[in-house]
């Protein structure tokens, strides 16, 4: 009788724990959606802006992170760019956007272009650190947060012209070190 109670409450658990994954899942893609939406866009207006978008010699963008329980890469956003812009100022419409989108509009700036290279400041804002205190806290978040940065910026899908690689300071600085990020990721050339 015992070993029955402790096979049955084994099971009750197993299958607790299995249904209880099963609906975070489900509100993650549930989401994902919602994130497009609060941009204002529709389905139909998603795309009736990308016809617009074909015909007018203009490109879209993703905004890419991960999905911190599957480790999936994810779209969480686009923006719209016209092919006709300098590199420096598609560049900029990006960092915008994942700023937005991603990290509650924290500081990033393209300090300059320099052999193809972006060189890109993360700063923190004056009245809160966003970075340091929450988007490289912990090594899941510090992990989605740089293969965000990376991705979105680098944009290795595209076709038009585009940067060949990215260096990130942070303050200025480029030997700084958070404790759950790859040493490697401020002060270094990341190649498209």
């Amino acid at each position: 009788m015992k070993k029955f109670k402790q096979i049955f409450s084994l099971l009750f658990i197993s299958i607790f724990l299995l249904t209880g994954c099963s609906r975070i899942e489900k509100n993650i893609e549930n989401k994902v959606p919602s994130v497009n939406n609060t941009q204002g866009e529709n389905k139909s207006d998603t795309d009736n802006k990308e016809n617009e978008a074909s015909n007018a010699n203009q490109s879209k963008l993703k905004i890419l992170s991960k999905d911190a329980n599957t480790n999936e890469t994810i779209v969480t956003g686009s923006v719209s760019i016209d092919e006709k812009l300098s590199i420096e100022d598609k560049l900029n419409l990006v960092i915008s956007e994942v700023s937005k989108v991603q990290f509650e509009n924290a500081p990033i700036k393209c300090l300059k272009i320099k052999d193809n290279i972006a060189y890109i400041d993360i700063s923190e804002d004056q009245n809160e650190k966003f970075w340091s205190n929450r988007f490289f806290q912990g090594s899941t978040g510090a992990n989605i947060t740089c293969y965000t940065l990376v991705e979105s910026l680098l944009q290795r899908e595209y076709k038009g012209e585009w940067i060949d690689g990215i260096y990130f300071t942070y303050g200025g600085e480029k030997d700084v070190e958070f404790d759950h990020l790859d040493t490697n990721f401020f002060g270094n050339i990341i190649k498209r």
